[in-house]
């Protein structure tokens, strides 16, 4: 038969390894062997070029010695064909090929990944024109996760998904700009979305995310998820994300306010509707907040009392970093007064200002926030520096 004759096969290799035929198919799931799904996904790849026995024999044990590295390479091939009968192809799918083995050429493939590269290429050739995003918008359709995320152990296959990874990102974010720069920012924040399913801990597009809702006019839900997003990086990463991330901030804080004559309205929309515990804010107000404590020092000669709680970094591991910070967040809520100050400065320490008449009521303040952090058990044990503000 004819290669213009032959049915294709439909081969998925982004978010799962399956290959189908008409109402038949296999999965790297249902049929574990990593090395026969390694040498398949190698030769359907390849499948336009001759490899030798070495190079599959490279590929598939270059970290195992193997008595008989050849008599290997045979039984996996007739694993492998035995696999691929499932299909009940009409032709047959691996060929006898100058004493090695390879995927039948004349067989049309329909690979997701190599249509998802090919339409990349070409958004990015048609940049000028009316089928660039479409391109585009088709090519990210296409990846869904990872590039064979069942065998991702192979050099050759986490290169590779490293490679894919990289671009999507960079047609995605591509995409969500050309999206934002058309004004049609409720796309834009859906296809971030999208994007954060797939690649949850990627912080342009947290940005971008976060920048898309403030543009659509949602700015209490752009705030959300500011909160929501830094809170991800410090309990994953244990650090804060770029300056760039926490500088949008400032820019969805600020909020774009119309002309009002009613003051009514105006106090009603500055009264914190459901006050509760101490008041946590964002680091940049905390810093503003200060200042203005620092004036009020002056004029009234009243005893403040500025604190930084730190954990130790190198007694705690990620995971214990984040439990111990949230059990100290919850400590100072509980043991502060509503009227009193406090953020967080770094990944492992908050800031706290606090009236008190000297420093020993202040030291005491901070053995009753320790004292009700204990009580979860914590081993680890939090340092405090205080300092009084001066006018």
């Amino acid at each position: 038969m004819s290669q213009s004759m032959l049915p294709a096969i439909r081969i998925r290799m982004l978010g799962a390894c399956t290959i189908n035929f008409q109402e038949q198919s296999i999965r790297s799931t249902d049929h574990h062997s990593k090395k026969l799904w390694i040498l398949l996904s190698y030769m359907i790849l390849n499948r336009n070029r001759e490899i030798s026995q070495d190079e599959y024999i490279h590929l598939l044990w270059q970290k195992t010695t193997s008595s008989n590295p050849s008599g290997a390479l045979k039984t996996l091939m007739h694993r492998l064909k035995k696999l691929l009968n499932i299909l009940s192809y009409p032709e047959p799918v691996i060929l006898p090929h100058h004493g090695t083995y390879a995927f039948n050429p004349n067989i049309p493939c329909q690979i997701d990944v190599e249509e998802f590269s090919s339409l990349c290429r070409a958004a990015e050739m048609e940049k000028d024109t009316e089928t660039y995003p479409i391109s585009l918008k088709h090519a990210l359709t296409l990846y869904q996760g990872d590039f064979l995320p069942d065998i991702r152990e192979n050099h050759w296959i986490s290169s590779l998904n490293s490679q894919y990874h990289a671009l999507y990102l960079h047609s995605a974010r591509t995409m969500i700009e050309l999206l934002i720069n058309k004004e049609a920012y409720a796309q834009a924040a859906n296809l971030c979305w999208q994007v954060l399913a797939l690649t949850p801990y990627e912080e342009s597009i947290h940005y971008h995310l976060i920048h898309s809702l403030y543009l659509s006019g949602s700015q209490q839900a752009a705030l959300t998820q500011y909160n929501t997003s830094k809170e991800l990086f410090l309990a994953h990463f244990s650090q804060f994300p770029s300056e760039r991330f926490l500088g949008l901030y400032q820019i969805i804080s600020a909020g774009t306010n119309h002309v009002e004559t009613d003051i009514e309205l105006i106090q009603d929309s500055l009264t914190e509707k459901t006050p509760t515990g101490t008041f946590l804010c964002e680091y940049e107000i905390f810093k503003e907040l200060y200042r203005l404590e620092t004036r009020v020092v002056k004029r009234t000669r009243s005893s403040i009392y500025l604190c930084l709680i730190t954990i130790p970094e190198d007694s705690a591991d990620k995971n214990a970093l984040h439990t111990s910070m949230l059990f100290l967040k919850n400590a100072i809520m509980n043991s502060l007064r509503a009227s009193d100050i406090f953020s967080r400065y770094s990944p492992s320490q908050y800031l706290l200002l606090v009236p008190a008449p000297n420093i020993e009521a202040m030291k005491q303040i901070l053995n009753r926030i320790l004292e009700i952090y204990y009580k979860n058990r914590e081993v680890i044990k939090p340092e405090y520096a205080i300092r009084k503000l001066e006018s």
